[in-house]
């Protein structure tokens, strides 16, 4: 490995001798970069946060082929402490609906008063709203009361069955993108001003979840990134007590996530729930590098100079020179581990972790280059003031508290090994417990009034997310009498199912038409009956969302309570059991076949793959990552002591999941493969100090205990920084991000924990002693 720091000191000092031309040549390559962010995009759709790919994905195309998209509809939930059923009540929902009408980009609305029922009238088959004007009489007014609530196309698709409240939903899908959540949110605030002032009147659904999701992100990223930048900016002045000392590494954390929205809008990868972490997140990891290669910068600055003076500047390109040759290839290697860290994510099967990996990959690579190009030139220009006397009092009092660190760990090194096995064995158990799920309730807070529209949608209305089944046939099938008794069985079938609120398809809507024509709530047994029906509905929107045209496709809708991602593809798997029993009973020549499609199930499909994603990712890394660590220091054995503190923290952070009753979805998954790469950075940087100590023929316990000295001290700040800049996430008004905060925050401290106390007993237990002044061969000293 000698090779390698000869290669930063070559690059240092070729970077050095033309320091005009590389910074000029570096802001015109940033700059150029980062122009592309201003085609970024927003997508927070529910299949850019959790959609899988594949036949699940085909399959939901095709499904919006023939009957258009399935999470287009914006609730309006109008609640009462009484009833909606009386003409004021009524009057207030057909009011609202008028006005929600005429709102740019709503296409229609369906309500108790805009909602048409079939009917015969003058010997002929009309459409009349299902309630407008309430019957005077009490007898009339008690019978219409009854017909709406055991209406099977009103209660409780829109009515609640005790009449408390009902929905109104405003769809837009003709016009607006629902996967557009940057032109869905204005049409959510729209609606939002109307609603807001009418008494017992809030917001539900996906979009609405997601245009608000959206608002709070952009409200945090607004509040939080500065937080970031201005804790790190403080802690930096505390650690070096200088201008340049703040400026530089806030460069290095702040260019990087520019330069990753240039790549991102050249791309056309838009920022969505998960990846909208990066601005706080790649700064803080960014700034890890500087913090090493600055404070080293200033220690051999000490060493060239005296305590009074400034360093002329040849000392300050032989102190910057002198940084590079001793920490660059640690740096490399710390920003190689991370991405390889990151790179892992692109084996799993949701696109929104192989983009978090991808593009965090590449933002960690754009800091390792700002902080080995820009900085040792931005360095070489400053005055490079040497250590004044009060600092070095700080930091001998630092010094002090690593060595007593180091004497602990080091004098009883069987026992802390002993204890870190039974911390993980004790986390292993713990995690046994973690429950890999996730809910669109739970994207917001508890006590959002969306979160709350939401709950009394799924208890009392018809749920917030639907289960579709995509029907295929010949021309003509779904007007066969066997074939509409087949899917009147099934809707009878998913009716049994307790999440199940409400179902519709052709069955239902046959039976409809021929009880509002002959009275009889049925499927004719006749196919020119059933054509007869549905030729007098023709044009209708009750007929075009689960007919086509050809009568070759339907669609059966089955609306759910938002159970979760488990439970949702346990429902799926028991239906479609049912329903395969349902159709072996329909001759060969109509049968149909049958998906099962839908927004909410292709975002579910997803997220319950992320248990063995995150399994494989981990794995993946971590197997690669001890190859790497074992390559840079020609040592299996280093590689394989490095793999227990490494794995530590991780298996904390799992246990906590457990403990704090957190689920394990997209966001905090990531956290455990970006603490990994994080929490080898600072194994590396300990590993680099002590063959660097040994190859000046330290004995091996010296050796640890002086790495730990001497590179202790930038790991603990930057700790503290990475820590710090996790927590701030905690303030988030989403809950992912809080808990990937607190989660992180959590898992990079513990990281440290290991670093000082259990990565030196294994060093000196299991690590290979080299005693007397033999030096090292797979030192990275020069």
């Amino acid at each position: 490995m000698r090779p390698v720091p000869r290669v930063f000191d070559r690059l240092s000092a070729f970077m050095l001798a033309h320091r005009w031309w590389a910074l000029l040549g570096f802001v015109v390559v940033s700059l150029a970069i980062a122009a592309g962010a201003a085609q970024l995009r927003v997508d927070f759709s529910a299949r850019a946060y959790f959609g899988a790919k594949g036949d699940t994905e085909k399959h939901l195309a095709d499904f919006h082929r023939a009957f258009g998209p399935d999470d287009d509809a914006i609730f309006v939930l109008l609640k009462t402490d009484d009833t909606v059923l009386d003409q004021a009540g009524l009057d207030r929902v057909h009011q609202l609906s008028e006005a929600l009408q005429r709102v740019d980009g709503v296409d229609d609305v369906i309500s108790l008063t805009h909602t048409a029922l079939p009917t015969q009238q003058d010997g002929a088959l009309a459409f009349v709203p299902a309630a407008r004007d309430v019957p005077a009489d009490t007898i009339a007014r008690a019978g219409f009361r009854a017909r709406l609530l055991q209406n099977q196309q009103i209660t409780p698709t829109i009515l609640a069955d005790d009449g408390s409240a009902t929905v109104i939903a405003a769809t837009y899908g003709k016009t607006i993108d629902p996967d557009d959540i940057g032109a869905v949110r204005p049409l959510v605030q729209r609606i939002d001003d109307i609603v807001r002032d009418v008494p017992g009147a809030s917001l539900a659904g996906l979009s609405v979840v997601r245009a608000r999701l959206l608002g709070l992100i952009l409200g945090d990223q607004i509040q939080l990134v500065p937080l970031s930048f201005a804790l790190m900016a403080l802690l930096l002045f505390f650690l070096y007590r200088r201008a340049i000392g703040v400026i530089l590494p806030l460069l290095a954390a702040g260019i990087p996530s520019v330069l990753v929205m240039g790549v991102m809008g050249y791309r056309g990868e838009p920022i969505g729930v998960v990846n909208q972490v990066y601005f706080t997140l790649l700064p803080v990891i960014a700034v890890s590098g500087a913090i090493h290669l600055i404070s080293r910068y200033y220690d051999d600055a000490n060493d060239l100079g005296t305590h009074d003076d400034t360093l002329i500047p040849q000392h300050r390109t032989d102190a910057v020179q002198s940084a590079l040759r001793h920490v660059g290839a640690a740096i490399f290697f710390s920003a190689l581990t991370t991405v390889v860290g990151l790179f892992s994510l692109h084996l799993s099967d949701m696109p929104v972790l192989k983009s978090f990996g991808l593009y965090s990959g590449v933002g960690v690579a754009f800091a390792f280059f700002t902080i080995i190009i820009l900085l040792p030139i931005l360095l070489a220009a400053t005055r490079g003031r040497v250590l004044d006397p009060d600092k070095a009092a700080r930091e001998s009092r630092i010094n002090l508290l690593l060595g007593r660190c180091a004497d602990i760990s080091l004098g009883r090194p069987k026992l802390f090994i002993a204890l870190s096995g039974l911390v993980l064995a004790g986390c292993l158990w713990l995690g046994q417990s973690v429950v890999l799920d996730n809910t669109v309730s739970e994207l917001l807070k508890p006590e959002h009034p969306t979160t709350q529209a939401g709950r009394l949608v799924d208890k009392k209305l018809g749920g917030i997310v639907a289960l579709e089944v995509h029907l295929k046939g010949p021309p003509g099938s779904f007007v066969q009498p066997d074939v509409l008794r087949a899917l009147d069985a099934m809707e009878r079938a998913a009716q049994e199912e307790p999440a199940v609120r409400a179902v519709q398809s052709p069955a239902s809507l046959v039976r409809a038409l021929n009880q509002g024509v002959v009275g009889e709530d049925a499927i004719p047994d006749e196919r020119n009956v059933v054509t007869q029906l549905l030729f007098l509905a023709e044009g209708r929107p009750e007929v075009s969302r689960v007919l086509t045209a050809d009568k070759s496709e339907a669609r059966l809708s089955i609306r759910v309570r938002d159970i979760g991602g488990r439970a949702f593809i346990a429902l799926r798997d028991r239906l479609a059991k049912r329903f395969d029993e349902v159709l072996a009973a329909v001759p060969d020549k109509d049968r149909p076949t049958l998906v099962f499609t839908g927004t909410p199930l292709s975002a579910y499909v997803g997220i319950n793959a992320l248990s063995s994603d995150l399994r494989n990712s981990v794995s993946v890394a971590f197997l690669v990552i001890i190859l790497i660590i074992s390559f840079i220091f020609r040592s299996p054995r280093v590689g394989l002591v490095a793999f227990l503190p490494n794995l530590l923290p991780l298996a904390v952070g799992y246990a906590a999941l457990a403990v704090f009753d957190w689920k394990l979805e997209p966001g905090p998954a990531v956290v455990f493969v970006v603490a990994l790469g994080i929490a080898v950075d600072d194994t590396i940087h300990l590993l680099v100090r002590v063959f660097e100590h040994q190859s000046r023929g330290e004995p091996l316990k010296l050796a640890i205990r002086n790495a730990v000295i001497r590179a202790g001290r930038p790991v603990i700040i930057t700790t503290v920084i990475l820590t710090a800049g996790f927590l701030v996430n905690v303030q988030s008004s989403f809950p992912t991000n809080a808990r990937v905060g607190a989660l992180g925050a959590l898992v990079i401290f513990v990281a440290l924990l290991c670093d000082l106390f259990v990565l030196p007993p294994f060093l000196l237990i299991f690590g290979a002693k080299r005693e007397g002044n033999s030096v090292p061969k797979h030192s990275l000293r020069s």
